[in-house]
């Protein structure tokens, strides 16, 4: 399991792309599982294109969407992990 200390990445082994409704596909090379994301999840998304840790996300999600950091940390950490089940995110740390 992550914590907000943790460093996520994306994952290289990945096919990646926007439909239009705006939601994200993605498809795991690795196992031929396919992820879809809502426009926030594509936004969280887009916050990793490079590693960042758990904590830093929740920031920029928090600032950008002024949500209470509780909830933000909650559902975080959930969509976080449904990725890395699915290998679609590392975890570095």
């Amino acid at each position: 399991m992550i914590d907000m200390k943790s460093t996520v990445v994306r994952s290289p082994e990945l096919v990646v792309t926007t439909l239009g409704n705006g939601e994200l596909a993605l498809l795991s090379i690795a196992n031929g599982k396919y992820f879809s994301a809502s426009p926030m999840g594509r936004r969280i998304w887009e916050y990793l294109e490079g590693p960042r840790t758990v904590e830093q996300i929740q920031q920029l999600i928090v600032a950008e969407y002024e949500v209470p950091a509780e909830k933000c940390s909650a559902d975080l950490k959930g969509f976080l992990h449904e990725m890395i089940e699915a290998r679609l995110l590392n975890v570095l740390a």
